[in-house]
């Protein structure tokens, strides 16, 4: 199992439990966060856009909430490195911004946030030409931290 996007291993805890378990992050605070929620964790510290993982590597990817502080034009480059580190078979649960909105820079824990999108057509067009059939794609809104609302495109896709 590997989680890109690890932030602070809430999440990490459940899908670590009975896995063998990888999380990957940008942020150094976050990578810590994480090792003490998850001792037995491996953890990277790494630009998940610019890492190198050994092909076939993992039976499932999950990544929540983490392609809309990727630049737009680091997507799709994303999704077939994400679908070469599965294995055949093995499946991607994410969550995808639903617009296509520009790129904002921003400087979060000592490390460059972005904030956008590449739209819902677009994701499930990335997804197929990366080599994914999809299983679930639908869009779910939700209240933010900030009373309003959200909504983000919810997937599980198969490696062919």
């Amino acid at each position: 199992m590997l989680e890109l996007g690890c932030g602070t291993g809430i999440d990490a805890v459940e899908l670590a439990a009975g896995r063998t378990y990888t999380g990957v992050d940008i942020s150094g605070a976050m990578i810590a966060a994480t090792a003490t929620r998850v001792p037995d964790a491996t953890l990277i510290q790494a630009d998940l856009t610019a890492l190198e993982l050994p092909p076939g590597s993992f039976d499932a990817v999950v990544s929540l909430y983490v392609f809309g502080h990727l630049p737009a034009g680091d997507h799709r480059p994303t999704f077939a490195r994400v679908a070469r580190w599965l294995r055949p078979g093995g499946r991607l649960f994410a969550s995808f911004p639903t617009g296509a909105d520009d790129d904002v820079e921003d400087d979060w824990m000592g490390v460059p946030m972005f904030f956008g999108g590449i739209g819902t057509v677009a994701t499930e067009a990335g997804l197929r030409d990366a080599g994914f059939e999809l299983e679930v794609s639908t869009a779910r809104t939700d209240a933010d931290p900030n009373g309003g609302t959200e909504t983000f495109l919810w997937v599980i896709a198969r490696k062919s």
